[in-house]
């Protein structure tokens, strides 16, 4: 498949997963910011101080997730909900509002996934799993937006109220604007 596109002309291929955007040398990592337009659900007042996990574990693809949440509760207490798709969009918000903290194990990806900006815009905590190469890509990493770890084991002594959050918004619109899409396109 990526034979055949690469036939293609002015080829500009947004990609999200790090490894695949330094093998392709995309001009910008495509990310899946929200736009300053996105309605949510209104953020919680009244968040539960727990860490929440909700979304998806079954199945082989998910096993390095699985194994994420087990090493991690062994430090917090994680009210865990595996949705199975059952939800719907805005209970899923509700959910993820209702949380001050939300743990977000990698999947099938090396990329920061649409749930860790969800979490942002809904004032809450991403408690993120990275890769060194996300590190490197992703400068929200860098920034104290979220509590990031690569091995679970570096959360075994990390006090969750003592985190300080940055609280300036990301959008998609600035991030196209100061990487200069119109230009690439």
């Amino acid at each position: 498949m990526q034979a055949k596109l690469l036939e293609i002309k002015h080829l500009v291929q947004l990609i999200q997963d790090v490894n695949d955007f330094e093998i392709f040398e995309s001009p910008f990592l495509n990310k899946q910011l929200l736009s300053k337009n996105t309605v949510l659900v209104e953020p919680s007042e009244n968040k539960s101080d727990k860490v929440l996990f909700i979304g998806q574990c079954r199945g082989d693809q998910y096993l390095k997730r699985r194994q994420t949440i087990q090493e991690v509760s062994k430090y917090f207490e994680i009210e865990l909900i595996i949705t199975d798709r059952v939800f719907t969009y805005s209970e899923f918000l509700k959910k993820l509002a209702s949380f001050k903290y939300v743990l977000n194990p990698l999947g099938i990806g090396d990329f920061l996934n649409l749930r860790y900006f969800e979490i942002l815009k809904l004032n809450s905590i991403p408690i993120q799993q990275s890769t060194q190469k996300m590190l490197e890509h992703y400068e929200e990493l860098n920034k104290n937006y979220s509590i990031n770890f690569i091995a679970p084991e570096e959360l075994k002594e990390l006090k969750l109220d003592n985190f300080k959050q940055n609280k300036d918004s990301l959008y998609l619109e600035d991030y196209l604007l100061n990487n200069g899409i119109k230009d690439i396109l």
